[in-house]
């Protein structure tokens, strides 16, 4: 049997043959991951990706009001994961669309709607008249929008 001792010393890596081996084997599974999600990705619509930014924005916005009401640590961690999420998810939306205006403006209405949702659903917070008079504004200009590029 050969002595494969040397080869360690001698590989560019430092490993021996079967850690090598075992290495390529995990780097093969990881990229069948990779080109599986990738294929996902591209079966998504821009609005599809869009919802999950504001889905994981919604998130945010609620453990930052959970934090406002009593601080902790985990807490602020939670809320950087979430918004770094949603804008990780954004991209895709405006990569795949490519229409910053339509794209960007209607992730605002609908992280602007998805806010004062939570605020009056969840937290029970009220808003005055002219505060409903801009919701439904932007409604409508989401609605103009996306009925624009049709």
């Amino acid at each position: 049997m050969p002595d494969t001792s040397q080869f360690a010393s001698h590989s560019r890596l430092g490993l021996h043959p079967t850690q090598f081996a075992q290495l390529l084997s995990r780097l093969a599974t990881d990229v069948r991951i990779l080109v599986m999600l990738s294929e996902i990705a591209a079966s998504l619509p821009p609005w599809g990706w869009l919802s999950l930014s504001v889905a994981f924005y919604a998130v945010g916005e609620y453990i930052s009001k959970t934090w406002a009401n009593s601080p902790t640590t985990l807490e602020v961690i939670c809320v950087m994961a979430a918004s770094a999420l949603s804008a990780l998810l954004w991209l895709p939306a405006l990569f795949s669309e490519n229409r910053l205006a339509l794209m960007g403006t209607s992730w605002l209405v609908l992280a602007t709607a998805t806010t004062v949702i939570l605020g009056v659903v969840v937290f029970g917070e009220r808003l005055s008249a002219v505060q409903w008079g801009g919701v439904i504004f932007a409604i409508v200009a989401f609605i103009l929008l996306s009925v624009a590029q049709q």
